[in-house]
C-alpha cells in the first residue's frame, strides 16, 4: 500500500481511505481496504484494486493491450461471473513505468460495465 501521494507529469496515485467495491447488477464482484485512486488530468478519478483482493476465476486475461505514455503498457482482462462475461472490462499495467511502479499489482474496472463503490470519489 502506498502511504503518500505519488505524482508524475499530470497523474497522482492516493490511498483510498475507506473500503471500495465493484459490483454487477448489485452482486458484489470484489471489496478491498487497500484500494488506490488514481487522478489522471481532468479526467474523472478511478480506483485501482490490488490484484491480491481480486478473487481467483473473477479475471480471465486476454491478448488486447493498450499503451500510456504516462503509465506504460497495459493488459486486460474479462470479468467472467457464472454465464455472463464482459470482454476486456479489467486493464492494469504488469510493468509499469517506473514513475507509477505501485501500479504493478493492481488493476482497474471500467466504471461503464461494472459498479464501482467508493465513497467520496
Amino acid at each position: 500500500m502506498v502511504d503518500d501521494v505519488i505524482t508524475h507529469k499530470d497523474v497522482s496515485i492516493t490511498p483510498y481511505r475507506g473500503h471500495a467495491r465493484v459490483r454487477l447488477k448489485g452482486e458484489e464482484l470484489m471489496s478491498s481496504d487497500d484500494a488506490l485512486v488514481l487522478r489522471e488530468g481532468a479526467a474523472p478519478a478511478l480506483i485501482y484494486f490490488p490484484l491480491k483482493d481480486v478473487p481467483a476465476g473473477l479475471l480471465r486475461p486476454t491478448d488486447h493491450s493498450s499503451f500510456c505514455p504516462k503509465k506504460g503498457r497495459a493488459s486486460y482482462w474479462d470479468v467472467v461471473r457464472g454465464d455472463v462475461v464482459l470482454e476486456n472490462a479489467v486493464w492494469g499495467y504488469p510493468v509499469p513505468l517506473s514513475q507509477v511502479a505501485i501500479l504493478a499489482d493492481y488493476v482497474s474496472f471500467y466504471p461503464n460495465l461494472v459498479e464501482i463503490d467508493a465513497p467520496g470519489i
